[in-house]
């Protein structure tokens, strides 16, 4: 009988260790197909990333609990800088519910499985029903942020204007802006 276990336990590794999700790297994810076209090289591809949360659901100016969609950015742990970090939305909470992501909170790191995408200028994971977020780690420091010039993302004595496309959804601080109206 005890041979028998061992032999079926045996037998199973395999199969346990093929079902372990592969961690695709934010870097990865926002790596562009061209210099012309940035566009993720993994656009429409289902993915796994992780990272820590840098902002609770529904904190975003955009979010939209009435018609169901919301957004966090998750960047990867202890690490700032280019290609760091990655906007996560939900588009429909309903079809969201049980995946945990409503109840995601700045600090945690976590696993989230979803499908690039791309929607107005901006690679995204989109998580609706693609999977359950784990939440791997509790309290991590979010890593602080790069402090960049306003040349990084616009330079007014060039003709091909620097997108900042480097830091989409990191954490930056702007140095040496002024603020001259606010609509």
């Amino acid at each position: 009988m005890k041979k028998t276990l061992l032999l079926a336990i045996a037998a199973m590794v395999p199969v346990l260790s093929s079902l372990a999700q592969t961690i695709t790297p934010i870097s990865s994810i926002q790596t562009p197909v061209s210099a012309s076209n940035d566009t993720s090289t993994l656009n429409n591809q289902a993915v796994t990333v992780r990272g820590v949360v840098m902002m609770e659901p529904d904190s975003w100016y955009q979010s939209n609990t009435t018609t169901g969609s919301s957004s966090i950015w998750i960047q990867t742990p202890g690490v700032s800088g280019p290609k760091s970090g990655i906007q996560v939305r939900l588009g429909n909470i309903q079809a969201g519910i049980g995946t945990g992501f409503m109840s995601l909170t700045p600090g945690q790191e976590v696993e989230i499985p979803g499908r690039v995408s791309y929607f107005s200028g901006e690679t995204q994971i989109n998580v609706d029903s693609l999977g359950s977020i784990n939440v791997v780690n509790l309290g991590q420091s979010i890593a602080g942020p790069d402090t960049l010039g306003v040349g990084t993302f616009y330079n007014a004595s060039t003709v091909a204007q620097p997108t900042g496309e480097d830091y989409q959804g990191t954490y930056v601080a702007i140095k040496d802006v002024s603020v001259v109206s606010v609509n």
